[in-house]
């Protein structure tokens, strides 16, 4: 019982999230810090910025890619962390209500079964030493270019243009065939004569130098051609009952850490909470209701002439009886802290008298609600084969059994604290 009701509330709340069904992704700003929900058809659905304090709604219940709009690989490094999850108030809610009416089922049952380049094009590479004068060039411009990366879309622009112009496939190819020649003399000179040992060793500390300034001017090329162009970090899983935090660590490339300094972009870790989009927001509260459903008292009345009739005695209220109500919120009428509205269901577990309500409710204050409705509650009535009149050989042979019926409630909940979202 309590897993269908818990079912049918989150089917019920779920129908309304097709607005967004499609699903969503999150993107983060680098530059400005602002992270933006968007759907995959690029409408912006949410915004904030880091550190604001705000929580992002999750859309769509699937797995939620997170993208870096504005990278610069080549000042920072971005390091997807672990993900960290809280439970998520509005499902907690929604099952502390389930919970508060487990076994109820059962006792039913009972009752009733781009620019040019800084120093202009390269001049043609056709030997080992023109690869070996271009690499060094390019390294002792890397400053300048990575300095551009950091400006406007026009300098990001001419960064990109001019690592454009950098023949490294050409400097490789004459550089592996330099060294593979390189390698084969000097091994042959070196069986022949053991103290060319030192020289064949610088040798090998001068490629060494040469293959890393190699691969450096490749990474570097590599990096500001990636610069604003959107890369996807991780994804975050869709989970219904949590609420999960992205953390993004952002650290400054040691090589040009002093340029980067300048750019004045935000490092260190960066945390983006979310939370499962509910368009309804729920809330588990104790209630005291007094039900105006009337119920019968029903006894064996002596007659004038000695017989036992069954007679009804009284047709009371039910009145006063405690219930838990879960209060349904829809998102856009939760905006004012001091006064607001909903809906509320409720249930009370009371043997023989089990109720249920459903209404709406005024809140005073953000801490207690007023509320009203119809309820469904079980009062008693007489057994089969039994009713008002009949004579009876003692009181105990006047037998009930609860049946529901309907009338009108009032009643007052109270909030409990409950974990910012």
């Amino acid at each position: 019982m309590t897993r269908r009701i818990l079912f049918i509330v989150l089917i019920t709340a779920a129908a309304a999230i097709n607005v967004h069904a499609a699903g969503m992704k999150l993107i983060y700003y680098h530059a400005t810090g602002r992270i933006e929900s968007r759907t995959f058809g690029d409408s912006l659905i949410d915004a904030t910025t880091v550190g604001s304090g705000d929580v992002l709604d999750m859309h769509g219940g699937r797995t939620v890619p997170v993208i870096i709009a504005d990278p610069n690989p080549v000042l920072y490094t971005y390091k997807w962390e672990d993900l960290t999850f809280t439970d998520n108030t509005d499902y907690a809610a929604i099952k502390a209500f389930a919970e508060a009416i487990k076994g109820l089922g059962d006792a039913l049952n009972r009752q009733n079964a781009k620019s040019a380049s800084l120093i202009g094009p390269n001049a043609d590479i056709l030997t080992f030493e023109d690869a070996i004068t271009n690499l060094a060039d390019y390294t002792t411009r890397m400053n300048s270019i990575a300095a551009q990366t950091c400006g406007s879309t026009q300098d990001i622009a001419n960064a990109k243009a001019d690592v454009k112009t950098w023949k490294l496939e050409t400097i490789e190819k004459l550089v592996n065939a330099e060294y593979e020649k390189d390698h084969k003399t000097r091994l042959e000179a070196f069986k022949k004569s053991q103290p060319l040992a030192e020289e064949v060793r610088l040798a090998l500390d001068e490629e060494t130098d040469i293959r890393n300034m190699l691969a450096a001017a490749k990474s570097f090329s590599t990096n500001v051609n990636a610069v604003n162009e959107p890369k996807q970090l991780g994804t975050v899983p869709y989970d219904m009952s949590k609420n999960p935090t992205v953390h993004i660590t952002i650290e400054l490339v040691k090589g040009f850490a002093d340029v980067a300094a300048k750019c004045a972009r935000p490092t260190g870790k960066q945390d983006i909470p979310l939370q499962p989009f509910f368009p309804v927001h729920f809330s588990m509260e104790p209630g005291m209701v007094y039900s105006f459903v009337k119920a019968p008292t029903f006894s064996a009345k002596k007659q004038a002439d000695g017989t036992l009739k069954i007679d009804q005695t009284d047709s009371d209220y039910r009145k006063q009886t405690i219930a838990a109500m879960l209060t349904l919120t829809p998102a856009k009428w939760n905006e004012e802290p001091t006064f607001g509205r909903g809906f509320q269901i409720g249930i009370s577990p009371v043997k023989d008298q089990i109720g249920f309500f459903a209404g709406g409710w005024l809140r005073l204050a953000d801490l207690v609600s007023l509320g009203a409705g119809f309820a469904w509650q079980q009062v008693p009535r007489l057994d089969k084969g039994l009713k008002i009149g009949d004579v009876v050989a003692s009181p105990d042979e006047v037998k009930t059994t609860p049946e529901f019926k309907g009338g009108a409630y009032i009643g007052v909940t109270i909030k409990l604290p409950s974990a910012k979202k």
